[in-house]
């Protein structure tokens, strides 16, 4: 019989089938097919304020306008429904809640259109898409979820929903929006992957939204962050590399390479490495670069590597530095690195992501040379600042809190803003380790007045 043949029969309470061989069956009175795969039609007329998709039956589908100017407020599906049909909940002006099937694969057009008391929406994470005016003028909408797979959402789908305010979207590539694919309140909020926040403020329509991640993600990589600024160690067995994790964060101009990758730089095997040269009659007046992605930004560096051979040589290396690499660099420091096992501090000035060592082309006796080799066994990059034994007792507990309240689900807006402060505190230390005649330490609190920077070599309490 096609589409319910009952729709706008509001006032239908009951469906009688023809006792014998049947194409359909009415348990408790709702219309489905004699398979009970398929919901046909649930009486508009009556009064319950309840129903349970496929209670006496294994029901996958339910046709088009199925439900449809019923009385129902609360309706929910069992797991094996994967298709709704057209106009399926259309004009269900009491409804306030629905539970989709977690199998659900297809929403068609109109499917809840025009159901003004409904509140909240949560898609499954098998829905793929969302079609053409499935929300639409959904007026009381408020909260929004998209599961994962989501990847389009059709024209109009959320036309007139403009009092939702907070919308969920767990797919990590934002979803392609058609014309008011997306209608919602001006100040929505729409939260997403910490990975996907870049992408979603670019998105078309999208981007007409204010876009966080997450909570839990966000106060997730806080806890790491803070952690890893709290645990940082340089060892001796290069079992660690600090804030390199991956050779993908090192980069070199190289032209001419005459042993190994710049991955032998962090596999902690003393007995590989890697060595570079440069020809500078090639490079056209370029000079020889490493550089490393720190992935966050920071303005004191422990820079500590590990050479092969034991001669007493010296490269002379310009620091530089910047936190866009589309921005062009800041010559921060010079440095001078021995060819032995060696460990420096770097005060770069103010927080840099990029860090960039450019390696004079001159030997000892500031002659010019025609090729410049670099020969390393082990690179680690750690936060060089230091912090107080109150600091670390403070980020301790604050670390504590957060990772109850991530446990708790009950993550607050104060515990993510005192983290994100704690952070920059831990960035930044709060002592200043000075030398007095090359030897004598002597410990100050870090103040903002402090201006000799020249002077100061911030040391990590390891």
């Amino acid at each position: 019989i096609g589409k319910n043949p009952f729709h706008m029969c509001t006032s239908l309470c009951e469906i009688d089938v023809a006792i014998g061989p049947a194409h359909f069956i009415r348990p408790d009175g709702v219309l489905y097919t004699q398979d009970g795969k398929t919901l046909v039609c649930y009486p508009a007329g009556r009064k319950e304020e309840e129903y349970r998709v496929g209670y006496l039956t294994t029901c996958i589908n339910i046709n088009a306008f199925a439900f449809a100017s019923s009385h129902l407020k609360h309706i929910e599906m069992p797991n094996s429904v994967r298709y709704i049909g057209e106009g399926c909940f259309h004009n269900c002006k009491n409804l306030v809640s629905l539970k989709f099937s977690e199998e659900l694969r297809k929403l068609s057009s109109y499917s809840i259109s025009f159901c003004n008391k409904l509140e909240e929406l949560v898609f499954p994470n098998k829905v793929d898409s969302i079609e053409n005016q499935v929300c639409w003028e959904c007026r009381s909408l408020k909260k929004i979820t998209f599961g994962e797979s989501v990847r389009f959402i059709g024209r109009l789908a959320f036309a007139g929903c403009e009092n939702v305010t907070i919308v969920k979207s767990y797919a990590v590539v934002p979803p392609l929006c058609e014309f008011l694919g997306l209608d919602f309140h001006p100040d929505a909020v729409v939260y997403v992957p910490l990975k996907s926040v870049e992408a979603y403020k670019a998105a078309d329509i999208w981007k007409d939204y204010k876009i966080l991640p997450f909570p839990e993600d966000l106060l997730n990589s806080m806890i790491n962050t803070a952690e890893d600024l709290l645990n940082q160690n340089t060892g001796e067995n290069w079992t660690k590399h600090g804030l390199l994790h991956d050779a993908d964060q090192l980069t070199t101009n190289l032209q001419v390479q005459t042993n190994k990758e710049l991955y032998n730089l962090l596999d902690g095997d003393k007995e590989t490495f890697f060595e570079g040269t440069w020809d500078f009659d090639e490079m056209q007046g370029e000079k020889p670069f490493l550089q490393a992605n720190l992935h966050k930004a920071l303005q004191f560096v422990k820079f500590k590597y590990l050479c092969p051979n034991d001669e007493n040589r010296v490269w002379n290396a310009q620091v530089l530095a910047t936190n866009d690499l589309e921005n062009g660099w800041t010559e921060v420091c010079d440095a001078s690195l021995s060819s032995t096992a060696s460990c420096i501090n770097i005060d770069l000035g103010k927080p840099y992501r990029y860090v960039r060592f450019i390696f004079e082309g001159v030997d000892g006796n500031g002659s010019a040379i025609s090729h410049f080799s670099l020969v390393w066994n082990e690179l680690g990059i750690w936060n060089g600042a230091t912090i107080s034994n109150q600091l670390r007792k403070d980020a301790t507990g604050l670390i504590k809190t957060a990772i109850q309240e991530l446990n708790n689900n009950s993550i607050t807006t104060e515990t993510i803003e005192a983290m994100e402060n704690m952070i920059t505190k831990l960035q930044a230390g709060d002592i200043l380790s000075l030398y007095e005649n090359d030897a004598t330490h002597i410990i100050y609190p870090y103040t903002e007045q402090q201006t000799t920077w020249q002077e100061v070599e911030y040391v990590r309490d390891y």
